[in-house]
């Protein structure tokens, strides 16, 4: 018997990829002979530049950027083995709240 375990990740417990790993086990323990196909999902949110990076073999760097208030960041972004392809996150660091401008004191 063949189980395919595709799920996406249950959001702020588990990573689709560590609950795919966690129903394998449990599969395993009910179905010894069981053989099972891990593929961790995404729908487009949360998890799904770290599917793309997975499945694609590219690996993570970092790169100095700025906000649109050209305030210096750090940001992470995936890089193909072939060099052609860039998998970019939006971080919580560069999203508007990284933008409020800072308050000025008389």
């Amino acid at each position: 018997m063949k189980v395919v375990l595709a799920f996406d990740s249950f959001k702020g417990s588990l990573t689709a990829e560590k609950a795919v790993e966690a129903a394998a086990m449990g599969v395993k323990d009910a179905l010894p002979t069981a053989e099972t196909v891990c593929l961790p999902m995404s729908d487009g949110g949360e998890g799904t530049t770290e599917t793309l990076v997975r499945y694609t073999g590219a690996e993570w760097t970092t790169c100095k950027v700025h906000n649109p208030l050209m305030r210096p960041l750090v940001s992470r972004y995936a890089i193909g083995t072939n060099r052609r392809v860039a998998l970019w996150k939006w971080q919580r660091q560069q999203d508007l709240h990284s933008c409020k401008r800072k308050s000025k004191t008389r």
